[in-house]
């Protein structure tokens, strides 16, 4: 893409089927905007997964935050998840490893995964 854009894959394999879903974000560049797209891209996967599941599961993404905390710096995100008349705020963390995407998808699924068990 072009120097001022950026563009996210993010691919879930689905280990019960083995099927995979890939999600993808695009937008601007700069780190903040990548991390988001990152979350964006994965929460993208996410709603294929769940439609294929035939679960009315919508997921939103509220913010992504680059924090440190004992040293270690880490990412948190915040998604707004509704399944049928239950709403929640779920919060996901990671620390940041080599690859900062690869640790917003993680924190992504860190925070879906357990509403997953609602759904």
């Amino acid at each position: 893409m072009a120097g001022d854009k950026c563009r996210v894959r993010v691919r879930l394999d689905h280990l019960s089927d083995g099927s995979c879903y890939v999600g993808v974000a695009e937008g601007p560049s700069g780190l903040n905007h990548e991390l988001r797209l990152a979350a964006a891209a994965t929460l993208d996967a996410l709603r294929q997964l769940v439609k294929a599941m035939d679960l009315p599961v919508r997921f939103d993404l509220a913010e992504v935050a680059v924090f440190e905390a004992f040293g270690k710096r880490g990412v948190m995100v915040s998604i707004k998840a509704a399944y049928q008349n239950e709403a929640r705020s779920l919060l996901g963390f990671a620390p940041v490893e080599e690859e900062a995407a690869r640790s917003v998808a993680i924190a992504v699924l860190s925070a879906t995964n357990r509403f997953f068990a609602v759904a």
